[in-house]
């Protein structure tokens, strides 16, 4: 049965050791790809009524 506790200290632990690698992977996008990206995020969040994330 997973434990909440367990998946946060994971998380966590995750992303602490993340802060110590010395080349951090990436998606390198192009600038076309990035306006293409925003554009298509923006699109989608005038057509929901979307109001942000719930944590509990």
């Amino acid at each position: 049965m997973p434990n909440p506790l367990n998946f946060l200290v994971n998380m966590v632990a995750g992303l602490i050791r993340y802060t110590y690698f010395e080349k951090k992977p990436s998606i390198n996008f192009t600038q076309d790809e990035r306006n293409l990206l925003l554009s298509s995020m923006d699109d989608n969040a005038q057509n929901t009524d979307f109001k942000g994330i719930v944590l509990f």
